[in-house]
C-alpha cells in the first residue's frame, strides 16, 4: 500500500492528492518519504538530493516547468563575463563590505554590485570583465580578516548543490636549501600543495633566502598538504609547507571553511559510530 500522506503517484491530478499543499511543512531525508508536520530546519539539505531521491520525487511530481532557452540566454547576458560567486571561509562577512573592499583595494572605477545568496554565498557583479579579471588575479582575498573563496559564475549555478571551493593562499618553504632556489624547482615542489601562481618580490628577486614564498591556488574541499619529500640526486629530505592567514581551518580534517566543532566529516563519523552502537 502507498503512503496515505502522499496521495496519488505520477500523473495524478494535483487537486486530488491528499497532501495539503498550502502550509505544508516538511523535509525530505535520505531513505525517507515526505512527512507532514515535520518542522524544516534552517540547514535542511533539501536541494542536496541523490539520484534515488530525485527519482522518488519524480514519481509523485511529474509536472515539469519548461523555460524557453531564448529567455534564459537573454537573462544570462546580465551576468556572463562580469560575475563571481564568493563565500567566506571564516566568519560571515557582509556582501556590501566585500564589494567596497575589493573595489577600493583594486582601484576599480566602477562600483561592484553585491547580492547576498543562500548558504553563506554572495554574488558580485563588476562593471566590466576587465575589472573581474583584475580582482580574480590579486588573491589572496582577505576582507575583515576573513579569507574568501572566489569562482567565476557559471550558468545554472545553484547555491544548494554547488560549492565554491577555489581560494588563493601564500605558502612558504622554510629552510629550503640554496641550490633548490630557482623558480622551476620551487614551482615543482609547491605543485604538491596546489596550483602555484606567482612569487612575492623577495623570492623572485632573491632578496631573502630564508624561505621561498609563493601564491598557490588550492581546493578547500581537499585536505591541506603539510609538505613533500624532495629528492636531489641521492639525498631525500622533507620540505615543510607553511600556509599564511588560514582562518576557518578544521584541524581534524585539515580542510578550510569550518571550525572543528562544525566539521562535516567528524559529524558523519559520529553518526556512523552511534549507529553501530545502537
Amino acid at each position: 500500500m502507498g503512503d496515505p500522506g502522499l496521495g496519488k503517484p505520477r500523473g495524478a491530478d494535483r487537486s486530488q492528492r491528499s497532501v495539503p499543499v498550502q502550509g505544508l511543512q516538511c523535509r525530505f531525508r535520505r531513505g525517507l518519504r515526505w512527512r507532514r508536520g515535520d518542522q524544516c530546519s534552517r540547514k535542511c539539505p533539501i536541494s542536496n538530493l541523490s539520484v534515488e531521491e530525485l527519482a522518488d520525487l519524480e514519481r509523485w511530481f511529474s509536472q515539469v516547468v519548461v523555460v524557453p532557452l531564448e529567455r534564459l540566454e537573454q537573462a544570462r547576458t546580465e551576468w556572463e563575463g562580469r560575475v563571481v560567486i564568493v563565500r567566506s571561509l571564516g566568519r560571515h562577512v557582509l556582501a556590501e563590505l566585500v564589494a567596497r573592499d575589493l573595489q577600493t583595494r583594486n582601484k576599480l572605477k566602477a562600483p561592484i554590485e553585491a547580492f547576498p545568496m543562500a548558504n553563506g554565498l554572495m554574488t558580485l557583479r563588476f562593471g566590466s570583465e576587465d575589472d573581474r579579471e583584475v580582482t580574480m588575479g590579486v588573491g589572496p582575498w582577505l576582507v575583515a580578516g576573513q579569507l574568501l573563496a572566489m569562482e567565476k559564475w557559471l550558468p545554472d549555478f545553484n547555491p544548494g548543490t554547488h560549492i565554491v571551493s577555489r581560494t588563493v593562499v601564500w605558502v612558504r618553504l622554510p629552510k629550503l636549501p640554496m641550490e633548490y632556489w630557482d623558480k622551476t624547482t620551487i614551482m615543482s615542489i609547491l605543485a604538491e600543495a596546489g596550483q602555484p601562481l606567482n612569487f612575492n618580490g623577495s623570492t623572485s628577486e632573491r632578496r631573502c633566502i630564508g624561505y621561498a614564498q609563493t601564491k598557490v591556488e588550492i581546493n578547500v574541499l581537499l585536505p591541506l598538504v603539510p609538505g613533500a619529500f624532495v629528492l636531489g640526486g641521492k639525498k631525500k629530505f622533507w620540505q615543510v609547507f607553511v600556509y599564511k592567514d588560514l582562518l576557518g581551518l578544521g584541524f581534524r580534517c585539515a580542510r578550510l571553511g569550518h571550525q572543528d566543532g562544525e566539521c562535516p566529516l567528524h559529524r558523519e563519523k559520529g553518526r556512523a559510530a552511534a549507529t553501530m552502537t545502537v
